[in-house]
């Protein structure tokens, strides 16, 4: 792969191919105004983006993924679906194709297709993206590009003579041998109706140019055979053939079989947009990226990826965010380009239906509970008898029972040890069950070496160390632990935790090793797994005090407190400040890479500043972090507060102190551990 490749490519993550062809031979859509800006530019005439020739794909040395004819088939692509009226969205969200024609983001990323295709594992299906390893499969095809599987394998045959495929070869070709894909693209265009005709000759244009795009621009026939029985075209698997198909195109491109991937390059870019974090724009998330993307918006995302370092940059934050949704279906009350509702008749016969389903299920479960109640009553019964039998066995001395018996076991494990010790063996037993703790630190065992396991230092015992290890823990340690990994290699950067938008791998877990500084992205973790739990404590994530930090410096605009909202998922607490008790921001003190938590108590006004590694010449510092937070928490929920005048009161009059409690030590990546 790396001979045929050309690395130098990467370099640059700002050269958009969309290339400038020749007109298409219809109207109305060679007059297509894009909604990006007024000259768009894919429609004007110059051979040059932004500086960079069009052709660099030339310049590759046949080595690059994507060629102007397959750049110029996704930009017709987009045009010919563009202004389909209801009934047409309709007929095409349950073909099978789903959302496909709703695509907008037909700029091609020369640097980004060639990264995506020389980091895809086609064997293990991961994909290798800023260091991480995130796995990618058809489930991923039918999020990103709305496609789903009907249930029947696409078949295409080698010949032509069906008469279903004649028929509609005759019908769709009107008599000529050939066809251009400009001709279908205007069959579908200028469509009056959503008859079975414009149904096949979207399909058999999606395959041409999105699906299978190739450099021919004549129509070929054979792709009519899974289309030629509109009724069945919505029960194939045309997600998973188009999952198929990109994989193999990309096999054949490491390989060096064929230097262009004739296959749906765009699902590369859009999965690959719907991994980033975004702070520079907002994108709908409830709906697929096919939708959402647009050429302007992924222009804006690429020129943050470029500032950031580029797609070889290992510190941009990437993950799947959509796992385990189910995929998006619009239609019916919910209009398809937006997926708002339209109507109020159809969402109340939806949760009529779904009453109906919950009294179903509740009359099942009175059943059961009927059927429990008498096996219920022997178990109380049960019950009562031994707590009565316990009670007895404690009246009558069991304590001094359970003492001598522990006293004989040690005196007996201490007899054993010396004289295993005076016959020069190891003196640690392994039949004893308490044989296994030493005055050492725990070692785990891994396939190579054994790897010690000391804790860090806690309310400053130098010499703590990991009191019990059970076996089950002992093997986890083992896996997160025992062997070394790097930031950047396939086992290091493999997803071992998520929750919510939040996900960390083994290499962010080895963090919590002795003398490391935990990374922002374990707190953030942890985070979200304190929400889930509690209901009057609030967990803010650490965006959310950088944030405060940037708001205080004065580098922010005025979006700063609405993007916050956003990437914070503050929305969640909307309506529910009266219920709050204390609010934790886990702050990093950057210059000392120190980590301190404030807390902010609702109810007293008070803002507590828990640091366990205190210092004086950053006092001042860490008391201008907590202020900041807390203002910035004002200006997020202003009109929360504005509802409840207790709370208003105490928060303009807010004091900051630091709790008595607070244990010290003297290291400072120790600081979260004391939390």
């Amino acid at each position: 792969m790396d001979e045929c490749k050309n690395e130098n490519v990467v370099s640059g993550t700002s050269e958009m191919l969309d290339f400038c062809t020749e007109e298409n031979n219809f109207e109305n859509i060679d007059s297509d105004q894009t909604d990006e800006s007024s000259l768009d530019v894919e429609d004007c005439g110059v051979d040059t983006i932004g500086g960079v020739d069009v052709d660099l794909c030339v310049k590759m040395n046949g080595n690059c993924p994507v060629t102007p004819i397959i750049g110029r088939r996704m930009r017709d692509f987009r045009r010919t679906c563009k202004g389909f009226s209801e009934e047409k969205q309709s007929v095409l969200m349950n073909s099978g194709f789903g959302c496909l024609f709703t695509f907008r983001c037909s700029e091609l990323n020369i640097p980004l297709c060639y990264y995506m295709c020389k980091n895809f594992d086609v064997e293990k299906s991961l994909i290798k993206i800023h260091g991480r390893h995130l796995a990618v499969n058809v489930l991923d095809l039918k999020h990103v590009l709305g496609l789903s599987d009907g249930g029947s394998d696409v078949e295409f045959c080698s010949s032509c003579d069906d008469t279903l495929m004649l028929d509609w070869k005759a019908r769709l070709w009107g008599g000529e041998e050939n066809m251009t894909l400009d001709v279908l693209a205007k069959k579908v265009f200028t469509s009056k109706t959503a008859d079975d005709a414009f149904l096949v000759s979207f399909c058999l244009y999606a395959l041409s140019t999105m699906i299978m795009p190739s450099e021919s621009d004549i129509v070929d026939p054979r792709l009519l055979a899974p289309l030629n029985d509109p009724k069945k075209i919505s029960t194939y698997n045309w997600a998973s053939f188009a999952f198929r198909h990109l994989v193999d195109g990309i096999r054949r491109y490491q390989t060096c079989v064929s230097s262009p991937v004739y296959s749906c390059v765009a699902f590369l870019q859009l999965f690959y947009l719907d991994t980033l974090i975004m702070k520079a724009i907002y994108v709908n998330r409830f709906a697929p990226p096919v939708m959402c993307w647009t050429n302007k918006s992924a222009r804006i995302m690429f020129g943050q990826t470029e500032r950031a370092g580029g797609f070889e940059d290992g510190s941009t934050y990437v993950s799947k965010k959509w796992s385990g949704c189910s995929q998006y279906k619009p239609g019916g009350s919910e209009d398809c380009s937006t997926g708002l509702k339209t109507t109020v008749v159809e969402d109340l016969a939806r949760v009529t239906k779904v009453v109906e389903e919950l009294k179903v299920q509740l009359n099942q479960v009175r059943s059961t509970f009927s059927e429990m109640h008498p096996d219920i009553i022997v178990l109380r019964e049960a019950i009562i008898t031994l707590q009565q039998l316990v009670q007895q066995l404690t009246d009558e001395g069991i304590d001094n029972i359970v003492c001598d018996v522990v006293k004989e076991v040690i005196e007996e494990e201490a007899e054993h040890k010396d004289l295993v010790t005076a016959e020069g063996t190891n003196s640690v037993c392994t039949s004893s069950p308490t044989a296994a703790y030493n005055d050492g630190p725990d070692t785990v065992y891994t396939e190579s070496d054994p790897v010690g396991l000391k804790n860090k230092s806690y309310m400053c015992n130098a010499d703590a160390v990991v009191a019990s290890v059970s076996e089950k823990d002992s093997c986890l340690i083992s896996f997160l632990f025992g062997k070394t990994v790097t930031q950047y290699d396939e086992l290091g950067s493999f997803e071992v935790a998520k929750s919510e938008d939040c996900s960390i791998t083994r290499w962010d877990l080895s963090c919590l090793s002795p003398s490391k500084t935990v990374r922002k992205e374990v707190v953030d973790l942890m985070v979200s797994y304190l929400f889930e739990r509690s209901g009057d404590r609030w967990f803010m994530p650490t965006v959310f005090s950088e944030r405060a930090k940037e708001l205080c410096s004065g580098n922010v605009g005025d979006g700063v407190v609405l993007s916050t909202m956003t990437i914070c998922r503050v929305g969640r607490y909307t309506g529910r400040l009266a219920a709050c008790r204390q609010v934790f921001f886990p702050v990093h003190d950057a210059g000392a890479d120190h980590w301190i938590l404030v807390v902010l108590d609702v109810v007293s006004g008070v803002c507590e500043i828990w640091d366990s590694s205190p210092n004086i010449n950053a006092t001042q510092r860490r008391e201008a972090f907590a202020t900041a937070v807390v203002g910035l928490f004002i200006k997020v929920f202003e009109d929360d507060i504005r509802l409840c005048p207790a709370i208003s009161f105490k928060l303009t009059s807010l004091s900051i102190s630091y709790p008595t409690f607070m244990a010290e030590s003297s290291k400072p990546e120790d600081s979260v551990s004391f939390r």
